[in-house]
């Protein structure tokens, strides 16, 4: 794991941030702390110096230390990212029927950034979705409430390994409804001014780091599916 990780080290830094990142994941399933990487750092160092001896040089275990502090950040990182979106999403499901009330400040959010979308929930340009009046239309808060109980799901997998099947699932079916790449982004914005809007002052700059994170993560793997969906067979 340690060999792969190393070999990554210079050709594709974005790549072995996704392996890090599903590492530090699969490392919270296991149990383990933050406390532990410390540990194990000690003992990286302690296996190096018995096996290399005399060659390995001061400058040497200098630059593990800075190599091995750096992996177990980003390990860390994803993580402590992961808890913090989880909680502060359980945070807002205790608002009564957050399905609705997030989901109509996020489109209405959304609507307002990219007009050209109503299109695609089947709104015509003309809508005013920014006004209360839109809260009426039962397609417009059904749809609304579905996006959520959609993402619920999603988070709820966030740190199973099943959750590329899904977001694989989810980019292929989004390819169907004529979504764009340029979309997520634009989603992205709308939630996080809906989760600051839902959370008050749980929203800290700590914890939308974290979301810009994880949506990140769920957002490339749809948009990877989309794009694969879309490629012509050979």
């Amino acid at each position: 794991m340690l060999d792969k990780a190393l070999a990554l080290l210079g050709p594709d830094s974005e790549a072995l941030a996704e392996i890090l990142g599903e590492l530090g994941k699969k490392h919270v399933r296991l149990g383990v702390k933050e406390d532990f990487f410390p540990i194990m750092g000690e003992a990286l160092m302690e296996a190096l110096d018995e096996m290399l001896g005399s060659k390995l040089t001061k400058q040497m275990q200098d630059a593990w230390k800075i190599v091995y502090n750096a992996l177990s950040t980003t390990m860390i990182r994803a993580m402590n990212n992961d808890k913090a979106v989880i909680f502060s999403w359980n945070k807002l499901k205790q608002i009564e029927n957050y399905q609705e009330v997030a989901g109509v400040i996020l489109f209405q959010k959304l609507f307002e950034l990219c007009p050209e979308s109503k299109l695609l929930f089947g709104f015509s340009a003309e809508t005013d979705t920014s006004s209360d009046s839109i809260k009426s239309s039962r397609r417009f808060v059904t749809h609304a409430a579905y996006f959520i109980e959609m993402l619920d799901k999603a988070l709820e997998m966030v740190e199973n390994k099943e959750i590329g099947n899904e977001m694989k699932r989810l980019g292929e079916m989004h390819v169907n409804y004529g979504v764009q790449e340029e979309y997520f982004d634009l989603m992205g914005d709308a939630l996080f001014h809906t989760l600051e809007e839902v959370l008050k002052k749980s929203w800290s700059h700590q914890v939308e780091e974290a979301w810009h994170d994880v949506y990140g993560r769920l957002a490339s793997q749809m948009v990877q599916a989309m794009r694969d969906a879309q490629a012509p067979c050979e």
